[in-house]
Order: C-alpha cells, then structure tokens, then sequence
C-alpha cells in the first residue's frame, strides 16, 4: 500500500486527501514549461486548443500520469484494474478573473456508482490562495448529489455555468499545493476555485481514474486500461 491507514480514513471521512507527494518540484516546473508547446501543437494540428482527454494528445502527460506511484494510491482506493477516463489541463492566466463555481463533478458526467471514480489534481506550478487553488468542502461527497443552478455567470469556467445551490465559494477549505504535489477527491465532492490575483499563471492537470464496473448513461465514451484487466468493456 502507498497510501496509509490514515489517509485511507480521511479519504473515508472527508472525501479528500490533500498534499499527496508525486514528482519534484524542478520537474513539475520543467513540464509546465511544456504547456506553450502543447497549445502550438492542438492549434497546428487539430485547429484548437483540447483540454480534455490531454493523454491521447501528448506523450508526456500520458508518461506522467501512468507513472507507479499514481497508479498506486489509485489502486488502494480503486482495486487492481484501473482505467484512466480522463486527463483535463487547467490553465488560468496571470490576472484572471476567471474562477470555477461550487460543483460536483458527477453533474453531467453521467458515471455510475459515483464511487468507482477518483479524481486526482497534480500541481505542474504553485497552486496558492492568491493564484486561485482548488478550493474543496471536506465531507460534502457525503450528501450524495445535490441540486445545481445554471446560472452562466461571466466568468465561470464551467461549460454549462452549473454551481451547487447553497454552496459559497468562500466556505470551502483551500488546498494549497507545492508544484509537484497532488490531491485526491471523491467525485462526489463539492468543490471550486477563485481567481488568479498574481502575475504568474497557474496550471494543473485534473486526472479521473475509474474501475472497469463503472458505467456511462446516455452514450459511450472512451477511457485506457492502465493497470490489471478490463472484463467489463463498458468503455470504448
């Protein structure tokens, strides 16, 4: 096991494992460097940038988020068989007023049950309070799913402006992290993010592992075998 007894438990209890070890600093940095490189080649080669399903599109991104240690602390929460569903790239510019509304993830996703996915958020470069941090309610994956608003406001990232009814941005616990540090949260949980205030960006990958059981509603999507076997093939 990677994860300890207590981590272990405090997953069970808050939904969430913050400050999780995974790579160095120096080389978080080196491959947040790469980030400019990635955009060129979307742009080149696709004729728009793809923040979604990043480990189809790059080598790097699919090396680092395969790597033992992640797969691990994925495994002694998942199981053996690990598929990985999804790699988002979140980058929010030097002076942004762009933030992420208070939500579940599990809003339109349509994944069942809810406890076959965790979600893993590696920092590439610092992740602070003034730069906007993920910002996540402890416990909150305990209510199950609760009731979202479309409310479209300007500068929500959220692609259909969703925001969990009665949750404040400004209640949930910020998790600052070091570059090359990660967190885990259950898909369940409420969670969000404010704006960037300083002159340096912030970026990060949102990483969503899954057990070969859990299913899509509504259509078929793809996801990669990355650890054990796959007897399910509910995924393309």
């Amino acid at each position: 096991m990677s994860l300890s007894d207590e981590q272990l438990v405090l997953y069970e209890r808050d939904g969430i494992i913050p400050q999780l070890s995974f790579i160095s600093r120096e080389e978080a940095l080196a491959l947040a460097s790469r980030h400019g490189d990635f955009e060129h080649a979307c742009i080149e080669h696709l004729g728009e940038i793809h923040w979604f399903k990043t480990y189809l599109l790059s080598r790097w991104i699919f090396e680092l988020v395969t790597r033992p240690l992640i797969l691990d602390y994925m495994e002694d929460l998942l199981g053996p068989n690990l598929l990985l569903w999804g790699v988002d790239m979140f980058y929010k510019p030097p002076h942004s007023e762009r933030f992420t509304a208070m939500h579940q993830d599990s809003t339109y996703w349509g994944l069942e049950p809810p406890d076959g996915l965790v979600n893993a958020w590696i920092a590439l470069t610092p992740s602070t309070i003034a730069n906007g941090c993920l910002r996540l309610l402890p416990c909150s994956h305990q209510r199950g799913q609760v009731d979202h608003t479309n409310e479209f406001e300007k500068n929500n990232v959220l692609v259909h402006g969703q925001n969990a009814a009665g949750y404040d941005l400004e209640e949930a616990s910020p998790v600052e992290l070091e570059a090359g540090q990660m967190t885990i949260f259950h898909l369940h949980t409420v969670h969000g993010s404010g704006k960037n205030t300083t002159p340096q960006p912030r970026l990060g990958l949102a990483v969503r592992y899954i057990r070969p059981e859990v299913r899509q509603v509504g259509r078929r999507d793809s996801a990669l075998l990355v650890r054990g076997e796959d007897k399910c093939g509910n995924f393309d």
